[in-house]
């Protein structure tokens, strides 16, 4: 009996071994077509995450393509060019200073690539000034001095980062290598001119440096800044054509409205009555820039600024009820617009 028993006993354990032995590779074959099955399934699911941020951003639907590239991002962190995308993004359309953080990060990870980053470098050195981190901005600005010395930006933000920290003779001489170069920008005449204003000792004309401005660039901005300056040193009468002319091509400019408006008014700080028009100003601009607000009312009826501007003008002119019933109309359109 003990014979018996034992030699079944044996078949039991051969039997069970072979069992366990065929669950196990059964259960391990069943393992790895899932994970197979999982991991064509999730890659597909980020090719396909990419697709959608890509399409976001063709799509110019920016919210949804900073969501999609940072999901896409956390899966595949290597994409470089997934990468760019983003940082370009967040640096040029979402803007806000969280934003620009982040892409000043992912670009600082993309330069440790031995790859030639020119414009990325350049892009990092925009992002730093913005964010106020100008020895970062100088480090980059440093090597595009050498690789593009015919940028004109590369020179203006190396001047600007001079004149942050005090160094002015740095500043002077960076922003005048930008003038040097093709198109240089109209902040590099500006900031020139203004350093020029408050160091005499620097023997530079600030009025010759922007009538350069305005004959190099001959832009709105450019205008703009004329204007300005001329406003600050009270020589309103000598802004006024620089106003007009930056109109004439973008009428709807509320900053330069805003400035045609002070020009007019400018007899105003002087404590004088508001129907005396101001010294040097011609007869014919209170009225044509009167035409000038009234179509850009028409043009804009949801812009409340320039019923302000329009009504301000129209009561210059001696026009009381006119200017009550602009601002009137703008009350009925927006009461939340005009706070009492």
């Amino acid at each position: 009996m003990n014979f018996l028993g034992s030699k079944a006993s044996g078949r039991h354990c051969v039997l069970n071994f072979r069992a366990a032995a065929l669950i196990a590779v059964t259960f391990l074959v069943f393992l790895f077509g899932m994970k197979k099955l999982h991991d064509r399934q999730f890659g597909k699911s980020v090719i396909f995450l990419r697709q959608s941020a890509y399409a976001s951003l063709e799509a110019k639907d920016y919210h949804n393509a900073q969501i999609q590239l940072n999901q896409y991002l956390a899966f595949r962190s290597s994409d470089l060019d997934a990468r760019e995308k983003l940082s370009s993004l967040l640096s040029k359309h979402i803007r806000t200073r969280p934003a620009l953080e982040q892409a000043f990060r992912l670009n600082e990870e993309l330069l440790r690539n031995d790859l030639p980053h020119t414009e990325l470098r350049l892009e990092q050195a925009r992002i730093a000034v913005e964010l106020g981190r100008f020895s970062d901005a100088q480090a980059h600005l440093q090597i595009l001095q050498t690789l593009w010395e015919e940028s004109a930006e590369v020179w203006y933000l190396s001047g600007h980062c001079a004149s942050t920290g005090r160094r002015t003779e740095d500043a002077v001489r960076c922003y005048q290598r930008a003038l040097a170069c093709p198109d240089p920008p109209e902040r590099a005449f500006d900031e020139l001119a203004t350093l020029a204003t408050a160091h005499l000792h620097l023997m530079l004309d600030a009025d010759s440096i922007l009538d350069q401005m305005v004959l190099s660039c001959n832009t709105v901005e450019a205008r703009r800044l004329r204007a300005m300056h001329l406003i600050e040193a009270k020589r309103f009468s000598q802004a006024l054509p620089h106003v007009w002319q930056g109109l004439l091509a973008a009428p709807d400019d509320v900053t330069l409205n805003a400035i045609l408006v002070h020009c007019l008014q400018s007899d105003d700080v002087s404590g004088k009555p508001q129907t005396t028009q101001p010294a040097n100003v011609n007869d014919a601009d209170l009225p044509r820039a009167i035409r000038q607000l009234q179509g850009c009312v028409e043009r804009n009826p949801q812009q409340t600024s320039f019923r302000v501007y329009l009504a301000a003008l129209l009561w210059k002119n001696q026009q009381p009820a006119a200017a009550t019933e602009i601002l009137e109309a703008g009350i009925i359109r927006d009461s939340q617009a005009f706070p009492l």
